[in-house]
């Protein structure tokens, strides 16, 4: 092939550029930090779910979430709570005394007194859309 055959360059060349650019838009630079409800863990005003085999300890693990939630205490004893508030659980079994025992049981354990806890335990399945039932789910 010779000179003459040989392909050219188009006179004006694609722009490349090879700084680094971010690729996340101006909006959601200016988005504040996430909060967590157990940090690094529950993003806060997320909801999830807690899974395991049968007798993994579930329904324990649960309430010492939700005793650390309403007292701003370590859950199991570690990770830390960064948004506490009132805490609404529904019971799937065991009943509403069984569960209060057990709540009063890990407020013990965490040194927090049971007695006043924001806590509100609800044994069967409430109507929200029902003012009678979403005024009970109310922290007193």
């Amino acid at each position: 092939m010779s000179d003459v055959d040989a392909p050219h360059p188009p006179a004006n060349p694609p722009r490349h550029s090879t700084s680094k650019r971010s690729t996340t838009s101006p909006r959601s630079r200016q988005r504040p930090p996430r909060q967590w409800l157990i940090r690094n863990i529950w993003p806060a005003g997320d909801y999830g779910m807690l899974s395991a085999d049968p007798k993994a300890q579930k329904t324990w693990t649960a309430f010492d979430l939700a005793v650390s939630v309403a007292t701003g205490t370590p859950w199991l004893g570690y990770k830390a709570v960064d948004v506490t508030g009132p805490v609404l659980v529904f019971v799937g079994e065991g009943g509403k005394g069984n569960t209060v025992r057990r709540i009063r049981a890990i407020a013990r354990a965490k040194e927090v007194p049971a007695d006043g806890l924001q806590i509100v335990v609800c044994a069967r399945a409430p109507h929200l859309k029902t003012k009678q039932h979403s005024s009970r789910s109310q922290p007193r």
